[in-house]
């Protein structure tokens, strides 16, 4: 089953339902797929409202990310389980970065697999500006923007 939820995730929203869907028996999901591409914002109700949802969701069917955007991932490098159990699959995330010739921000789309981790260092793929072909740098920390990935591959510590 793949989810994809849109907007902001706030004290109104009611997992309630969703989990009731997932986990009905005419539409038992034996994997649960979140694209969270989508979202917009999400506020410190919603942070709870969407842990509660996870910690029940997955004690009864498997979860994984099919896509983190960069907000999510910035609440997910302040609050972990955002993203389920350690260990929590994701495939793929957005980050960001800058080209100091056109002076753009640009969002990219990563594979988790293209990102070199060396102990406790990570090293995100190297891309080009579209309009002007000179390269981006990495408009983040990489260290601190990978925390996430500790998380999911289930290396916490």
């Amino acid at each position: 089953m793949l989810i994809r939820p849109i907007g902001k995730i706030d004290e109104d929203v009611n997992f309630g339902l969703l989990l009731k869907h997932v986990s009905d028996s005419k539409t038992f999901a034996e994997k649960v797929t979140f694209d969270m591409a989508k979202i917009s914002d999400i506020n410190s109700c919603g942070v709870r409202e969407w842990l509660f949802f996870m910690e029940r969701l997955q004690s009864s069917v498997p979860c994984e990310f099919l896509m983190v955007n960069e907000l999510f991932i910035e609440q997910a490098n302040i609050v972990p389980n955002l993203l389920g159990k350690a260990g929590t699959k994701v495939a793929n995330f957005s980050a960001p970065y800058f080209c100091e010739n056109c002076n753009t921000t640009i969002v990219k789309t990563i594979k988790v697999q293209d990102v070199k981790i060396q102990g406790t260092s990570f090293s995100f793929p190297s891309f080009n500006c579209e309009k002007c072909k000179k390269p981006l740098q990495f408009d983040a920390l990489e260290e601190e923007y990978a925390n996430f990935l500790k998380h999911s591959s289930g290396k916490t510590g």
